[in-house]
């Protein structure tokens, strides 16, 4: 997109997506405003539908804002995009990167997908902005996404004969995945992340599950995440699993997706029978507890993320 949402700034209301707990995206070609998520969208408006003020600014840096100042920065260059939004038919992908393969591209600017598995010996910088969004994404793995990101992002640059050079656009340059990227020490990252995994109790000295309870109304789901506690907690005492930690509920970070609301219960165990025999029981009951037979439950065990 062109920005990451657009506001007001007579009132500051923010657009927001109607079926998901999120920012709508501006892209300024199409005129539209769209979520990533469920894929709603509406016109740009011509004024605030809070406050009716025609001060309505874009904010925050997408794609095709970067591709325009980069035009404009250098006007002779041959820039293009590879994002979501342009790599939509089945071959189209491989068009562009042939194009920089064979040199019909100077700049070519990009999303995540753009930072892995590709090698072109011509390449020789390679730029990461903005790279403090991954470390502040409320996951206990951003710093290691964050510094896989940062040191692939720079592995595509100097792959041969030609020397490269990576940019690190950070407001945060002290962050320990940010120093162990510009350095290479993967080591140095190592040493740092395990310590403050360890104290936590995350993986790898954890096992996790992480439990989502979603439904059509907020107060349903709720209950259902508040029944579901209740028992898992039973059911902890009837084993005697003194080494289970049960976090939550809480609402989930997307706590609205797809038109669903989602509340959250993640369990956490140096024992992964534990969490089997936990697990097992709360299976049982799902089908026959009144507050749970109104939402739907996802059990997700080692989850990738916990949003």
């Amino acid at each position: 997109g062109f920005a990451n949402f657009v506001q007001c700034t007579n009132c500051g209301e923010v657009l927001r997506c109607h079926n998901c707990s999120v920012t709508l995206t501006y892209h300024k070609k199409e005129k539209v405003l769209k979520c990533h998520y469920c894929d709603f969208s509406l016109l740009f408006p011509d004024s605030c539908p809070n406050c009716n003020s025609t001060e309505i600014k874009e904010m925050g840096l997408g794609t095709q804002r970067l591709e325009e100042d980069i035009k404009t920065l250098f006007p002779k260059a041959r820039v293009s995009r590879f994002d979501r939004d342009v790599v939509r038919g089945r071959y189209y992908h491989q068009k562009i990167l042939k194009k920089l393969e064979s040199g019909e591209i100077d700049l070519l600017i990009g999303t995540q997908m753009l930072s892995k598995g590709h090698d072109y010996p011509k390449v020789t910088l390679a730029c990461a902005v903005l790279a403090d969004l991954d470390l502040n994404f409320p996951d206990f793995r951003a710093a290691e996404k964050g510094f896989q990101l940062l040191v692939q992002v720079s592995g595509r640059a100097g792959r041969d004969v030609l020397l490269g050079k990576s940019i690190i656009q950070t407001f945060n340059p002290e962050h320990y995945s940010i120093k162990a990227a510009r350095e290479h020490n993967y080591l140095k990252f190592y040493e740092r992340e395990i310590s403050f995994r360890e104290r936590l109790k995350y993986p790898p000295f954890t096992r996790i599950v992480n439990i989502i309870i979603k439904g059509d109304t907020d107060h349903e789901v709720k209950a259902g995440a508040f029944e579901s506690k209740k028992f898992l907690l039973k059911f902890q005492k009837d084993l005697g699993l003194n080494d289970l930690e049960i976090l939550g509920p809480a609402p989930a970070i997307l706590h609205r997706l797809r038109a669903k609301y989602r509340w959250q219960i993640i369990l956490k165990s140096g024992e992964i029978n534990s969490l089997h025999s936990v697990l097992k029981k709360y299976h049982e009951i799902i089908v026959k507890v009144k507050e749970l037979k109104r939402v739907r439950v996802h059990i997700d065990v080692d989850p990738v993320n916990l949003v």
